[in-house]
């Protein structure tokens, strides 16, 4: 199923990581998401934690992603680990069906990836928003994430 990666998927990033302790891990992110999109050919690929969250620290924060895909995956399939830039990416993958459900039984992780995470990746159609909105009762905020009121605030601090 084509889809599309966010408009400009580094620019998005480099916008997403415009701070001292990230700005690096933009292009590195950015190929992965692509080598991901290629290889599982998923739904879609949202970045989540404290580094959409705004609140990275370089040397303690590891980056998550999670990997929405048609059917739940193999049980060798569902966790992987990569690194960009001497930091740990942590790669979650799940069904579509299979999260939605997981959130909406009180899977802190899957759910604050589906509420609050940054979409890098979905594919035509598949309307993310919507599908979250009937599962959780709730809408996801206009993306901000790392940019977000706090994030920003946050930011405006490190400098």
């Amino acid at each position: 199923m084509p889809g599309r990666c966010s408009p400009s998927l580094e620019q998005r990033l480099r916008e997403l990581l415009d701070r001292p302790a990230t700005r690096d891990l933009a292009d590195g992110l950015a190929e992965l998401v692509r080598e991901l999109v290629a290889e599982l050919r998923p739904l879609a690929v949202l970045l989540a934690g404290s580094l959409a969250r705004g609140e990275f620290v370089r040397g303690m924060s590891d980056v998550d992603l999670l990997v929405l895909v048609e059917r739940p995956p193999g049980k060798w399939e569902r966790f992987r680990l990569a690194c960009v830039r001497g930091v740990d990416v942590q790669i979650t993958v799940f069904g579509l069906r299979e999260a939605l459900e997981s959130a909406a039984e009180g899977n802190f992780f899957v759910r604050e990836a589906l509420e609050e995470g940054i979409v890098l990746y979905e594919a035509s159609g598949l309307d993310l928003d919507k599908l979250i909105k009937e599962a959780l009762g709730q809408p996801r905020p206009k993306e901000g994430g790392a940019g977000s009121e706090q994030g920003a605030q946050r930011e405006q601090r490190e400098r």
